[in-house]
């Protein structure tokens, strides 16, 4: 459990000035806000643009920061060709 002072601050840098029953609190209010996001999204009406869903501020957790997910790679012809030739010799 990480420490409230001067010291773990500059060893560990500013996530020591948050207990773990901090950020397990942050992470149950966020799970919460997902369950309410996602019911939320579900359920609203035509035309209405919900709001994008923002983690609770952590402790070195940049928000400024968007994360883009990767393309998907697709498996070409000749993958899949070549997967269920091994899977008839099985």
């Amino acid at each position: 459990m990480h420490g409230r002072s001067a010291l773990s601050e500059a060893l560990i840098g500013e996530q020591a000035a948050w207990s773990n029953i901090e950020y397990i609190l942050a992470d149950l209010r966020d799970s919460i806000e997902v369950g309410n996001y996602l019911f939320l999204s579900a359920h609203k009406s035509e035309g209405y643009r919900m709001p994008d869903f923002q983690p609770y501020p952590r402790p070195g957790l940049d928000l400024s920061q968007r994360f883009e997910e990767p393309e998907p790679e697709w498996a070409t012809a000749q993958d899949l060709m070549n997967f269920f030739s091994q899977v008839n010799r099985g």
